[in-house]
């Protein structure tokens, strides 16, 4: 799954190897919705744990997600990366194509 994950680096996504957990936590850039990432991915059938749910800081952990993997095999979790790299591309070309303004 790790090598997998390494896909997801060119969005800025940061993740530690799990040895012996059944799980990764993945940090996502600050101009990611996790939110919005799960709603996403949600419709196109994958589903993790916001890291918000983790905390009773607002704020905290807002850019975090956890992936399971112990309930899906090697091609779904190919399967299920491949959506989380589509959904992070969609999310940020409404970033990009957001217009700055210089501050007077």
């Amino acid at each position: 799954m790790a090598n997998s994950l390494k896909k997801l680096e060119r969005y800025g996504v940061t993740f530690y190897e799990s040895h012996g957990d059944f799980s990764f936590w993945l940090k996502m850039p600050a101009y990611i919705n996790t939110n919005k990432l799960y709603n996403l991915a949600a419709k196109h059938g994958v589903v993790f744990i916001p890291g918000s749910i983790f905390t009773t800081s607002y704020g905290s952990s807002t850019n975090f997600i956890r992936l399971s993997f112990t309930q899906v095999n090697e091609h779904e979790i190919e399967l299920g990366i491949a959506i989380l790299d589509k959904c992070l591309s969609d999310l940020g070309k409404g970033m990009k194509k957001a217009k700055t303004y210089p501050l007077i």
